[in-house]
């Protein structure tokens, strides 16, 4: 619910409590006044002729204005708590306004000792600065002296932890943060375009492995073949040694040295 609403509906509920109030002191001041003349014979009493199953009809006036005075006196006597009440409503929104307001004129204060606003270190020339400063604040006129007074001092008691946590420090605290944060992110890329590499060559790797095993069953196949077909050529295979004799073709006899791995 909207703050000036909730004012709103305050003011107007303790506006109709106090008509309220009014008007029950009026008719009960007037009814008393009418009552006791009527005792004393100067007005005439309340006529009311009522019945009940009968053709006679009974004046119950006099019975019904005691009644109302008596019960108008008697909610009188609960008005003075009803006051109390009410003022101690008043001063707890009065209290809750008065703190908001030095809250807010607070933050102002310390907000502008944390930018660097207030340099002086002696406690009179401090309060000077921040109460000229709070002043001049735009969003502080409708403000009392002893609430901007009150902020100021307590914007005092906390000069330390404005330059503790000043805005360049603050600044300069964000920009090693957002810097690491931008490290870690290249790192983290980093990782991962060497992991990306990792896999890839060992991928290669296994393709490699698997290229040289193919080609070493080739080769074994090979030398089957060539064990199978040299005999038929009448090329001598020596055993053990490795050594084929295979004639050429003017009849001489020539050497091959075949290894076995």
């Amino acid at each position: 619910m909207p703050k000036n609403f909730r004012s709103v509906i305050s003011i107007s509920r303790v506006a109709l409590q106090v008509m309220s109030m009014v008007a029950l002191v009026g008719s009960t001041l007037m009814l008393s006044i009418w009552t006791i003349s009527a005792f004393l014979g100067v007005a005439p009493w309340l006529s009311l002729l009522a019945g009940v199953q009968s053709e006679q009809l009974v004046d119950f006036g006099p019975q019904v204005q005691l009644c109302l005075t008596l019960l108008g006196v008697a909610l009188i006597s609960f008005l003075p708590s009803s006051i109390r009440v009410m003022r101690l409503e008043a001063n707890h929104r009065s209290f809750e306004l008065s703190t908001q307001d030095v809250a807010k004129a607070y933050m102002i204060s310390h907000a502008a000792d944390r930018d660097g606003a207030f340099a002086s270190v002696d406690e009179f020339d401090g309060m000077r600065d921040r109460l000229a400063h709070l002043r001049k604040h735009p969003d502080l006129t409708h403000l009392e002296p002893e609430i901007l007074e009150l902020a100021a001092k307590m914007s005092f008691q906390s000069r330390d932890i404005a330059q503790i946590y000043s805005s360049e420090k603050i600044g300069r605290a964000k920009a090693f943060l957002s810097q690491r944060q931008e490290e870690i992110e290249r790192f983290e890329n980093l990782v991962m375009a060497a992991s990306e590499q990792a896999k890839s060559l060992r991928s290669w790797m296994s393709r490699l492995d698997a290229s040289e095993a193919e080609t070493h069953r080739q080769i074994e196949r090979l030398k089957g073949d060539l064990i199978e077909i040299l005999p038929i050529l009448r090329i001598d295979i020596t055993e053990g040694a490795g050594i084929v004799n295979a004639p050429s073709h003017d009849g001489v006899v020539v050497e091959m040295k075949v290894e076995n791995s």
